[in-house]
């Protein structure tokens, strides 16, 4: 026995079938624009097949060329520092066996060109089988080294994307991204569950329009804010980028970071993200707190150093500017008002005979020959006069390659000193030639009967020279003790 039933008007026409893919694919077309303006590498993971699908970003944040690596969790899992693969199967399992809510969990990753990122990936299991057992995973995964290299100056910018609606909502609402999507024709704005969070807001009292999001910008701002879109519109501007102040409905004021774009093709739609970058605006607040007080400092330190007696210099070998107090002005004769000078000022002061020798011994100190540069040279002053100065240098600060970065040290006039040690060298000559020129013995012995001094009529007798008796006794030269 069979059955037939007419099934005539369920069949869809073949208009039907076409308008329904161009609806699909116009959706999918929003959906990879949205995805290549976020930041973070989105992944669809199929634990049947252990196959994963990624978007573009997550292939560019690793630096790797997407048309070579199989997608597959033990190809990702490659990238993932050898100190962390533990704890990032530790993770994967906790979530699968349902003890977490969700996957979540910081780590290193290196990259294509050795080089090691730190990254945040968020995921949740999406679909079980009968068995309970994980079939399906979506998930996000974004770099977060600016945060991890300096907990001071925290900057999470994160951008979030869609491989279709289901999919983009679903992303979207483990992220830390308010998103919006802005029909400019109708002013209805559309935001996912994020952006309601961070502002404090019930999503269910609020009317979707730009008017109504723009009631929680700062008053401030307000402006600001509306000139850079129009500005962006009206193709005055490449993009939508732009930090400023929220108040939320708790009229607590927060930083958020704002990043939008017309849809290519449409001139009516605009997708953007707004990120809270509060906890970066009060790092960079601080962070600027504390180079006012270092400055301070400095400048005080500045202003003790030029009551000494020593020229301090400050070299930047990066900009090759160096600063000075003003006793090292002072002591070649140099008037000037700004102490910042370029390093041929110093150079054209060394004494030309000299210039080798101090720049043989800089040059030994960067390659880490010394431990410091220390050497006594001439200088020539302005008005023609040439001193001597001992100067002291040190490098305070290499880059990674072992190239100097900043070099401190000081310079102080020893004319005198050179001068003293001259008059002596002189009076000890002199001497000599005095007591050499005797005819007579001059003889003077230790406590042991070594020679400590004699003259040359006493060396000629023992057939030697002054200088070969000293340390020595009568017995050293055949003669008997006394």
């Amino acid at each position: 026995m069979a059955t037939q039933v007419d099934i005539s008007s369920q069949k869809l026409s073949g208009d039907d079938i076409v308008e329904r893919q161009n609806k699909l694919s116009a959706t999918e077309q929003r959906l990879y624009q949205v995805l290549d303006i976020t930041q973070e590498g989105i992944w669809d993971w199929n634990l049947n097949t252990n196959e994963m699908i990624h978007n573009r970003q997550w292939f560019r944040m690793l630096g790797i060329d997407s048309s070579v690596l199989t997608n597959t969790l033990d190809n990702m899992m490659r990238y993932v520092h050898p100190d962390d693969k533990t704890k990032v199967n530790e993770a994967l399992l906790s979530h699968f066996f349902c003890k977490t809510a969700e996957y979540d969990i910081e780590h290193r990753m290196i990259r294509t060109d050795n080089s090691i990122i730190w990254v945040r990936s968020r995921g949740k299991v999406l679909a079980r089988d009968a068995k309970r057992h994980p079939v399906r995973k979506l998930g996000f995964t974004i770099d977060i080294s600016n945060r991890k290299a300096s907990e001071v100056s925290l900057q999470e910018e994160q951008e979030k994307v869609k491989k279709n609606e289901q999919r983009l909502y679903q992303v979207l609402d483990l992220t830390q991204e308010g998103f919006w999507d802005w029909d400019l024709s109708t002013g209805e704005v559309m935001h996912n569950r994020q952006w309601y969070r961070m502002m404090g807001i019930d999503s269910s009292v609020l009317s979707n329009s730009h008017e109504n999001m723009m009631r929680y910008v700062h008053e401030d701002d307000r402006l600001r804010v509306e000139d850079t879109l129009s500005n962006y519109l009206l193709g005055k501007s490449e993009e939508y980028d732009v930090e400023y102040r929220m108040v939320r409905t708790d009229n607590s004021i927060i930083w958020v970071h704002s990043r939008g774009r017309l849809l290519d093709g449409d001139g009516h739609r605009m997708l953007g993200s707004t990120l809270d970058i509060t906890k970066r605006k009060e790092s960079e607040s601080d962070l600027l707190e504390q180079q006012r007080k270092i400055r301070e400092n400095e400048q005080r330190l500045y202003q003790i150093l030029d009551l000494t007696q020593e020229g301090i210099w400050d070299w930047n070998l990066i900009t090759n500017q160096m600063t000075h107090n003003r006793q090292w002005f002072r002591m070649l004769g140099i008037d000037s008002d700004s102490l910042v000078s370029d390093t041929s000022l110093f150079l054209d002061y060394v004494y030309p005979e000299d210039r080798e020798k101090v720049s043989t011994a800089l040059t030994a100190h960067f390659a880490g020959h010394s431990d410091n540069c220390d050497l006594d040279y001439r200088m020539l002053r302005n008005d023609g006069t040439v001193i001597w100065v001992r100067c002291r240098g040190k490098v305070i600060d290499w880059d990674l390659k072992g190239n100097p970065l900043r070099m401190l040290g000081s310079a102080s006039d020893i004319t005198q000193q050179v001068e003293s040690e001259r008059q002596m060298l002189k009076q000890r000559q002199l001497l000599r030639t005095v007591i050499d020129e005797m005819p007579d013995f001059l003889v003077v012995k230790d406590a042991h009967g070594n020679f400590s001094l004699c003259n040359r009529t006493v060396a000629d007798f023992y057939g030697t020279t002054p200088e070969e008796m000293i340390g020595k006794d009568d017995g050293d030269f055949g003669v008997p003790p006394e």
